[in-house]
């Protein structure tokens, strides 16, 4: 971590930190290129999806400079004989999601399920993030989500999207590491929550101190007046000055018990000046 100027210093205590809210915006943040250095996914295994259950898969691409050509990918969905189930075929533009959803578990009696391997094809080198989720066919919420297989290499982003349902909120969460020489600073941030379409559902910039956190809520599924059943599928993004002494993650959780449904890692960047 690098030390700031006092003049630094100042400017930065200047802005006020906000925990536990959130606020709209209705004009489309800068979109900052993802490093290189971005973790990728582990490789993918199987998941189980059982009766009355679903597999949603997502993908996100971040902007691109001068990208107005879509990109094609393809979504296979594999048993555990390597037999292809179901496959999709679509494109994604740059600043925007695209979603497939698969029944894999139809005709399956309760206490049955069915193991899936899940293949997501995209171009090499493309900022694009994919996450697949098995959901309840009912309530539409999200059981958990994993990271599908990349091929020919891995995802540049962390995540596709993820959904929320009606009383689930969206909670944001930073905590910044201290300093091996015990240096107190603020590290700037930026959270973004952008739509299936791209547009932002939701934002919020401040100052993280380094032994502390912050956490932001984002009701998106309220927002929307989400009727029961529906599912409001986003894709978070998270900017900072220190991307190796912070940490992030979102969580989905239920407004009436407090509980964390699932959590997801967003996509964290360097905030660039």
């Amino acid at each position: 971590m690098r030390r700031l100027s006092r003049r630094r210093l100042l400017s930065l205590a200047s802005l006020s930190p906000v925990a536990i809210a959130a606020r709209a915006a209705s004009a489309r943040q800068d979109p900052v290129p993802p490093p290189p250095s971005c973790t990728a996914p582990r490789r993918l295994a199987t998941v189980g999806v059982a009766a009355e259950q679903a597999l949603c898969v997502s993908l996100f691409h971040h902007e691109e400079a001068g990208s107005v050509t879509p990109c094609l990918f393809k979504i296979d969905i594999l048993d555990l004989d390597g037999k292809l189930l179901a496959f999709h075929d679509g494109e994604i533009f740059a600043g925007r999601g695209a979603v497939a959803t698969f029944d894999v578990a139809h005709g399956l009696k309760r206490g049955q399920r069915v193991q899936v391997h899940v293949n997501v094809t995209v171009p090499a080198g493309h900022p694009i993030g994919a996450t697949a989720e098995v959901f309840d066919l009912k309530t539409g919420e999200t059981r958990f989500p994993v990271s599908p297989c990349a091929e020919p290499e891995p995802f540049v982003l962390a995540m596709g999207m993820v959904a929320a349902v009606r009383d689930q909120i969206v909670r944001v969460s930073l905590f910044a590491h201290l300093d091996p020489q015990g240096i107190v600073q603020p590290c700037l941030y930026k959270i973004a929550l952008y739509g299936i379409d791209g547009t932002l559902l939701g934002a919020n910039t401040g100052q993280v101190i380094s032994g502390q956190g912050v956490a932001l809520d984002f009701d998106l599924a309220g927002a929307a007046a989400l009727d029961y059943g529906d599912r409001l599928l986003f894709h978070g993004d998270v900017w900072v000055e220190y991307p190796d002494d912070v940490g992030a993650v979102m969580e989905i959780v239920d407004v009436k018990t407090g509980e964390t449904r699932y959590p997801r890692d967003p996509c964290v960047m360097r905030l660039w000046d």
